[in-house]
């Protein structure tokens, strides 16, 4: 779980992060929580705090080895651990105050797997312990769409390397089957990687100290867990916070992918409260005050998130591309983790992999620019993406959305994709997971908030809000534009809850003076039917959703439009939309731009990583010339 009122979380200035003013940098969903606890337990089924007690039992009857206090309910024994992962992913970076996540703009889905319970143990004693449903959890990520799926923990008792048939080595396949990338923590006990990260479907990371080598606090860096602190010790530390579990040798199936640091990591913890001192962890150890919700942890628990919110950020340029292998046999083709190894810092050694350090600290700019590719000799900025379409026969609700993951976890709810074989997505024929339909799209998206040129409009993110029943099914999918409009719905009576960004659009400029809609795109539309569900299309398909009813405008919206989106096509057959097309500047009625006989659709592929810049062959006279883009803004 997180403290859900951290203000480094909350998307709302109300309580729990479900009313008052909208926050834009707050990336806690409470649409997707989850908490796991059984009902015995009474805890609310979507409070994810980490300060909350478990129920055990009335008052004297539970065993004083368990209850202290003899009031029935078992108290945290620490808390901050999920706070600290989940600001390493998505602190809040909008605020310029406390500290940022990597991935910014990430929406964080908190599912609470762990909570306490008073349990005999073999010598029929009752011991206070935690319960764990770590594969529930994982399925759960699913089940709500997740992309990336951060496990910081695990042990070096499961193993799904060598086919050890732990459940949780299960689910973690259902993930890679579902192209959800899972990062797992390699462990801190200097032996070899714990599970579920050394399954050969996760992304382990181990960790580093301040110098670049790896994180070791036992007397010899070359055998596993000798001489690490025991318990009492001159440290205080026990063994199992000793250093990173590492692959221990060269053939090794248990497989080190990156490393990141792992002790005094800075990051948001649990406001006045600690998770470990022993294992300096807490928010009275490391800068500011022992109760300002910054502090520092240690071990690879936190090296872990890290990569994960670096992996969101490369998911959200481009959704389509699949999570793949750190190295691809053909015809398997390079994915997310074959981008991660190949930009590392170990990208031009030999050899690239080390059983330690695995293929070395992962280079963010690098990765980003490697999704992104260049156009016409300069970095591109910006990618079109499609905003799948769908509707859910029973109750006819119509949901859009920008990443295959969600839609899946939609499929698994009554949805299926919306409209004729006129919608299919160029070089996209199925979804990663089989059976749910082929996907569909009315419009396309831009997918980062970068213009590409000073001289088009600003960009605007799609926020969705969904509406739920008394059971906590959906009612409605709604896509909104300004915080404004997200606050109204989050008010509305019955409320829509926040559920993240969906890509960028072009801001409405309808009916001002000299508007200048961006070459093929076309007004996006949210309307609504009388009885409150609302549809997102595109102006040309107006007469068919008027025709079913959605012509109301939201009484919450304060436009009946969310701004400019691509429309769909591709008059040249080059498996490249004309949306992408003119995104990076080619023409979408030419299959090979520049002359150079190779397709644009094989030189910057829609829903795979470039392979070439499709703008410098000889007649690159053809491309749409771009004003160049510095660091510090746009300049002609």
């Amino acid at each position: 779980g997180i403290e859900r009122e951290h203000p480094e979380f909350k998307s709302f200035s109300g309580d729990k992060s479900i009313s008052g003013s909208f926050i834009p940098g707050g990336n806690y969903l409470p649409y997707f929580a989850v908490n796991l606890a059984p009902a015995s337990a009474q805890q609310a089924a979507d409070d994810v705090d980490e300060d909350q007690n478990s129920y055990a039992g009335p008052p004297n009857t539970v065993a004083i080895t368990c209850d202290p206090n003899q009031d029935g309910w078992l108290e945290p024994s620490g808390l901050g651990h999920g706070t600290h992962v989940s600001g390493l992913v998505s602190a809040n970076g909008k605020d310029g105050t406390g500290v940022s996540g990597v991935c910014r703009d990430c929406g964080i889905a908190v599912v609470k797997a762990i909570w306490h319970a008073c349990v005999q143990n073999v010598h029929l004693q009752y011991e206070y312990r935690l319960q764990l449903e770590y594969e529930e959890g994982i399925r759960r990520s699913i089940e709500a769409g997740a992309q990336v799926i951060n496990l910081s923990g695990g042990s070096t008792d499961i193993d799904c390397a060598y086919g050890g048939g732990d459940s949780l080595c299960d689910a973690v396949a259902l993930a890679v089957e579902s192209d959800v990338l899972v990062v797992g923590a390699s462990g801190n006990d200097r032996t070899h990687i714990q599970g579920p990260a050394n399954d050969a479907g996760v992304v382990a990371v181990g960790g580093i100290n301040q110098a670049g080598s790896i994180w070791n606090m036992g007397t010899s860096i070359n055998v596993p867990n000798y001489g690490c602190p025991l318990n009492g010790g001159a440290t205080g530390d026990d063994h199992q916070e000793c250093g990173s579990n590492f692959s221990l040798y060269v053939g090794d199936l248990t497989r080190q992918d990156l490393v990141t640091l792992a002790p005094s990591v800075v990051s948001s913890l649990y406001t006045g409260k600690n998770w470990n001192v022993s294992l300096a962890c807490g928010d009275s150890i490391g800068p500011g005050t022992s109760s300002d919700g910054v502090g520092e942890c240690r071990g690879t628990s936190m090296s872990a998130p890290q990569v994960a919110a670096l992996a969101g950020i490369v998911r959200s340029i481009n959704p389509l591309v699949r999570i793949g292998t750190p190295y691809p046999t053909p015809p398997e083709l390079p994915g997310i983790r074959h981008l991660l190894a190949s930009t590392a810092s170990r990208a031009n050694t030999v050899p690239q992999w080390d059983e330690k350090l695995g293929y070395g600290e992962p280079d963010a700019e690098a990765a980003v620019r490697g999704m992104l590719g260049t156009s016409n000799e300069e970095p591109v900025r910006n990618r079109a993406t499609p905003l799948f379409s769908l509707i859910r026969s029973k109750g006819g609700d119509c949901a859009a959305v920008a990443t295959p993951q969600l839609a899946m976890a939609l499929h698994g709810k009554g949805y299926s994709p919306d409209g004729g074989p006129e919608l299919a997505i160029p070089s996209y024929p199925g979804f990663p997971h089989g059976g749910k339909g082929q996907p569909r799209a009315r419009v396309y998206v831009l997918s980062t908030e970068h213009r590409t040129m000073a001289s088009t409009l600003p960009l605007e993110p799609l926020y969705l809000m969904v509406k739920r029943d008394a059971n906590g099914n959906p009612l409605d999918h709604a896509l909104v534009t300004g915080s404004l409009n997200v606050q109204a719905a989050a008010n509305a009576n019955p409320p829509y809850l926040y559920a993240g960004r969906q890509g960028y659009v072009y801001r409405d400029c309808a009916g001002q003076p000299g508007c200048a809609p961006p070459v093929g795109t076309e007004l996006l539309h949210l309307k609504c039917n009388l009885q409150g569900r609302c549809a997102v299309f595109p102006a040309s398909d107006s007469d068919y959703f008027h025709g079913l009813g959605y012509q109301l405008q939201a009484p919450w919206m304060s436009s009946l439009n969310l701004g400019y989106a691509y429309a769909r096509g591709d008059q040249d057959g080059d498996g490249l939309p004309d949306a992408a097309e003119y995104v990076l500047g080619t023409r979408p009625d030419l299959i090979d731009t520049d002359g150079d006989t190779y397709d644009d659709g094989i030189e910057y592929p829609f829903a795979e990583l470039w392979v070439s810049d499709p703008c410098d062959g000889d007649e690159r006279q053809h491309c749409a010339l771009s004003e160049h883009v510095f660091a510090n803004g746009f300049d002609q």
